[in-house]
């Protein structure tokens, strides 16, 4: 199993570089995997990001769940 951090710490805005302290909730997924999303609002550009942390199953799982919804 991947190892989870405790909580995930502060990402970088992928537009500006700036950096943004997300809102991370922990996730549990059908098919058994666990990983962290937290959304973000950047102070410096206000974008609104969506970022994940968890094994690679997590991301890709995740990532398919948000294309889906235009995020």
């Amino acid at each position: 199993m991947f190892p989870l951090p405790q909580s995930p710490g502060d990402k970088q805005c992928p537009q500006c570089g700036g950096v943004v302290s997300p809102n991370w909730q922990l996730h549990s997924l059908d098919n058994g995997e666990i990983g962290w999303v937290g959304v973000s609002l950047c102070p410096a550009c206000g974008h609104k990001g969506v970022h994940v942390s968890g094994s690679p199953a997590f991301h890709s799982a995740v990532g398919s769940q948000l294309s889906q919804f235009g995020s």
